[in-house]
């Protein structure tokens, strides 16, 4: 009697128990995240680049002083990014790194890259990165160096003009440009295709600064043993250093950099915001410069200049003598 009591009260432990494992495993799989659908596809993009020189081997910017000439050198680790303007996502992965796109580069190909890869659009959306899926009439722009991309919230990215060096290698690194926006064609293998050639256009000046140091009194000194900090301002505040291509928003601000190039002389990329002026003013562009003198004592120097009549334009590089006194400036 009791060993019938005991198999009676065992099974129906066991059953309860059984049964409870079977909603937790029903909650279980219920809660269970579905996989998430990721929509990629295959750009195939032709980009005209101004003729510049190309290679796939070095990426350099290289200046020829005298002639006042300047050329751009590319590479595949270069940062060319695509942007969905319609869709307001850049191409990126579904952690929301940034899709750089490398480019391709044909031997003897002076005028075009190209751009063959797999991508992703992605867009940050209650609290998690979801994959996008495009439409034929989406309108895209390229941004070629772009060092400011924010994939959480686009309208954030930017063209930065800060923390240069001030050495002619940086040049490399703010080498920036854009395209106007096209379209692309989707088929029904999710190919998106260049409908015609895309060209690119170069938003910054180059500025060479070969400076003269003189003491207040016209006596010539010696380049400082040291340089550690240089202002870079304009009388009218328009040098820009940061460009917001999605709403054409431009902020101006002096540019602090931090030396010389080891000739001396002081490497700028520069964009100037001409809008609310003529720049046949001749807005006046200044230099503050902070170093040592060979004993340690600190020193400091200021030296002006008068812009082109035309201003700083874009795609040209421009080489100025600039003399620097050790005196307070005068920016009226």
């Amino acid at each position: 009697m009791n060993k019938s009591v005991f198999y009676v009260a065992s099974f129906i432990m066991t059953a309860l128990v059984l049964g409870s494992c079977d909603k937790e495993d029903g909650k279980l799989n219920a809660d269970t995240p579905q996989e998430k659908v990721v929509y990629s596809y295959n750009l195939d993009l032709d980009v005209k680049y101004n003729k510049r020189p190309l290679t796939a081997q070095t990426r350099a910017f290289v200046v020829d002083i005298e002639k006042e000439k300047a050329y751009t050198v590319i590479s595949d680790t270069d940062k060319i990014v695509l942007y969905n303007q319609t869709k307001n996502v850049f191409a990126c992965d579904t952690l929301g790194n940034c899709i750089y796109l490398k480019p391709i580069i044909e031997k003897g190909l002076v005028e075009y890259f190209h751009l063959r890869q797999e991508i992703m659009f992605c867009r940050f959306e209650n609290g998690e990165w979801q994959s996008i899926q495009v439409d034929p009439d989406d309108k895209y722009c390229i941004y070629y160096q772009i060092n400011g991309v924010n994939t959480k919230n686009p309208s954030k990215s930017a063209f930065d003009f800060s923390g240069q060096t001030g050495k002619v290698s940086d040049y490399s690194n703010y080498d920036f440009y854009m395209s106007d926006y096209f379209g692309l064609s989707l088929d029904a293998g999710n190919k998106l295709s260049g409908n015609d050639i895309v060209g690119l256009g170069f938003l910054t000046s180059k500025v060479v600064l070969k400076f003269k140091y003189k003491w207040e009194s016209g006596d010539t000194v010696t380049v400082p043993a040291s340089v550690h900090d240089i202002m870079v301002l304009t009388s009218y505040e328009t040098l820009v250093d940061c460009l917001y291509p999605f709403d054409g928003q431009i902020h101006t601000s002096p540019l602090f950099v931090d030396g010389l190039d080891e000739d001396g002389n002081l490497y700028l990329t520069t964009m100037f915001d001409y809008t609310n002026m003529d720049p046949a003013k001749h807005d006046k562009l200044f230099v503050d410069l902070y170093g040592f003198d060979a004993a340690g004592n600190e020193v400091y120097f200021w030296g002006v200049i008068e812009q082109p009549e035309a201003g700083f334009t874009s795609s040209n590089i421009y080489v100025r003598e600039m003399e620097l006194k050790e005196a307070q400036p005068n920016l009226s």
